[in-house]
């Protein structure tokens, strides 16, 4: 019997020692880890949404075919657009504008100017965008006409692929690669008309801040 009641005491006691240190650890553990109210941001914040105006630069290197002369060198520029997405297509308008090197040395021949307006669509994978691109295409072109050069403006269409990268909200960077056909023009030559289909590709590649 005396030892019965000894457990019990002891028991009591244990039980007594418990219930007083749990306000403690509860205050303790609420001070280490604050709760803080769902703001209904955290998801949403990791879709990226490509809708919005963006404004760029861009450079590369290209290619083309005057006559029998091949043309080559590198180009820059800028482009300005605007960009729809829903769910997972995003489709929009380009205009862009480039001074290029585009020639071939001695002939006289010479790409100066390149430019084109487009569409451009395709599909979204969150940060990553892939599309087709085309529509009017425009170029500022030299030829030789005896001691002169003939220079003039020419206008025909613009085709081509690409692929779009956001590094951060703002900024985005991407890879284009596309082919052009200037149409053809008649060039007073040497005293006689020649003409001449004016085709080629170029491969570049730029940066865009969107606002």
């Amino acid at each position: 019997m005396p030892l019965r009641l000894r457990q019990s005491a002891t028991i009591l006691a244990v039980s007594a020692g418990l219930a007083g240190s749990c306000p403690a650890g509860v205050a303790a553990a609420a001070e280490l880890a604050p709760l803080e109210p769902y703001d209904g941001q955290t998801v949403s914040d990791a879709v990226y949404d490509w809708t919005g105006f963006y404004v760029g630069a861009h450079g590369g290197y290209g290619w083309a075919s005057a006559g029998a002369a091949d043309l080559g060198g590198v180009l820059g520029g800028m482009q300005l657009g605007y960009v729809v997405q829903s769910g997972s297509f995003a489709a929009g308008i380009e205009g862009d504008i480039a001074g290029t090197g585009i020639d071939k040395p001695g002939s006289g021949r010479s790409l100066d100017w390149l430019g084109s307006a487009r569409l451009r669509a395709g599909f979204v994978f969150n940060q990553y965008f892939v599309y087709g691109t085309g529509g009017f295409g425009f170029g500022n072109i030299a030829l030789p006409d005896g001691a002169a050069p003939d220079d003039r403006w020419n206008a025909g269409w613009v085709a081509g692929i690409g692929a779009e990268v956001a590094l951060s909200r703002n900024w985005t960077a991407r890879i284009e690669a596309f082919h052009y056909d200037l149409g053809r023009a008649d060039y007073e030559l040497a005293g006689a008309t020649a003409s001449f289909a004016l085709t080629g590709t170029l491969v570049r590649a730029g940066v865009n801040y969107r606002f």
